[in-house]
């Protein structure tokens, strides 16, 4: 893969003036320029075409496709056969890229020469506005097994991948889906021989609406998701996990409409439950909290104020969708206590194996995650008077500007700045796992990782 290589970037557009301009702009400012930008107007009837065309006479690296409204699978092949580039991108109409995705991205495939590997980021959530609505990213942790893709571990806009491994497998999206159709096509290249890798940088943005197709069209790609998973994964389908998955974004449907109507609407949820549901209290609390950003489009700190508005109706349905009091109560507390210190046993955990770790440590810290629990372990600490002076703190996070803790400098794992840092300490009380075999991927084996809710 040459230096300069050409990305290809593939831009479905549907009705889209609200948003398709800051789309195109986030390509004008990437700190690597060499891309062909394919906007493909699948048959937009407002101004989604004039607004598309203004980019293409300024700069000759947009080329607009019209088309009669086909649909998003069939916009964006429309794309893939005319890419000139070597590495092929996603990015939808609504959603931005970061300034440095194309070079993130552009460095993954230098370094890993297979045209099979396809290099997977991480995002955040934005409103209408622009604001970041939760302070934490996502996206995957570690290089993907066909069973996580049950998840749909991430959007398209977070992907790339050489154009040749594409054309190995043969791979364009199915026309005949509406809902769902990347999933299908994730599946599919899984199945022929590509890998998904992570890149630890959240290079990308994916802005909630409420014209959002995961919010208007959820019973659809249910539907649609309980067909794709048995047919392509085969003798290797896991009917469980499948119906766990289906049931987890059933329940956050309903989460969502509680919040807009206030109807208590679980057939949807009981349709795909099954016997037992099998969600853990920190799972209901992060389907809640996703819910929530989803139907108010509000930053974190604004709605989490308004949290206790909805939690009759919210505790309603959930008792309706099987779960009991203890769960809803554990989950509330957890949603509710989230900007403040940790609480019980993880509190407990966390000053106990820091006196053990750090008592009488002189020296520099780097916690690794600078979002909503880094606030709270940070808070926790203080409480318990263990930060002492000889102590300095730095942060790293996959996007600096997530990061919610005032007064510390926030950092990228890329930065020269980790090599300051004389331990490594895991913000998250979950993942833990994953977070550790990211930081040891990340910052190799001589940073000791220290992981203070766990007892070693």
């Amino acid at each position: 893969m040459e230096p300069n290589a050409l990305f290809s970037v593939i831009i479905p557009c549907y009705n889209s003036e609200a948003y398709l301009g800051a789309a195109l702009e986030s390509l004008l400012k990437q700190s690597y320029g060499n891309f062909e930008a394919l906007i493909v107007n699948d048959g937009s009837t407002d101004n989604s075409r004039t607004i598309a065309e203004s980019f293409c006479s300024r700069d000759s690296r947009f080329v607009l496709i019209n088309q009669s409204n086909l649909g998003l699978s069939a916009a964006r092949n429309s794309a893939l056969k005319t890419a000139k580039g070597e590495i092929v991108s996603f990015l939808d109409s609504d959603d931005v890229y970061h300034e440095d995705f194309l070079r993130a991205h552009l460095k993954f495939h230098i370094q890993n020469t297979q045209d099979g590997a396809a290099a997977v980021g991480r995002f955040v959530y934005i409103n209408q506005a622009g604001e970041h609505l939760i302070p934490y990213t996502l996206g995957v942790p570690r290089k993907l097994g066909l069973s996580d893709f049950y998840e749909c571990p991430f959007p398209p806009n977070v992907l790339s991948i050489k154009k040749k491994g594409l054309e190995c497998a043969g791979a364009f999206f199915n026309e005949k889906i509406k809902i769902a159709e990347d999933i299908e096509l994730w599946i599919r290249l899984f199945r022929q021989g590509i890998s998904f890798n992570p890149l630890f940088s959240a290079l990308s943005f994916y802005r909630l609406h409420a014209g959002s197709m995961m919010f208007t069209d959820m019973e659809k790609y249910l539907e649609n998701s309980s067909k794709i998973f048995p047919t392509l994964m085969g003798s290797d389908f896991d009917e469980g996990l499948a119906a766990k998955t289906l049931y987890k974004r059933a329940l956050n449907y309903a989460v969502q409409t509680v919040i807009h109507s206030g109807a208590i609407k679980d057939d949807l949820v009981k349709k795909y439950s099954g016997a037992v549901h099998g969600i853990s209290v920190q799972e209901l609390a992060d389907i809640c909290i996703l819910a929530f950003t989803r139907a108010l489009l509000k930053p974190w700190d604004e709605w989490i104020k308004c949290f206790s508005e909805y939690s009759g109706k919210l505790s309603g349905l959930l008792a309706a969708c099987g779960f009991d009091t203890s769960e809803i109560e554990a989950a509330f507390l957890e949603i509710n206590s989230s900007e403040g210190a940790f609480t019980g046993d993880i509190k407990d955990r966390a000053v106990r194996n820091w006196k053990k770790h750090f008592s009488g440590f002189s020296g520099t810290v780097a916690f690794f995650g600078a979002g909503k629990n880094a606030v709270r372990l940070i808070r926790t600490l203080k409480e318990n008077d263990l930060l002492s002076p000889g102590i300095q703190i730095f942060l790293i996070d996959e996007c600096p500007m997530s990061g919610l803790v005032s007064g510390y400098e926030t950092v990228t794992p890329e930065s020269p700045a980790i090599r300051r840092a004389d331990a490594l300490v895991l913000s998250s009380p979950w993942h833990s796992e994953a977070n550790f075999c990211k930081c040891r991927s990340l910052f190799g084996e001589n940073l000791p990782i220290i992981d203070v809710y766990i007892e070693k």
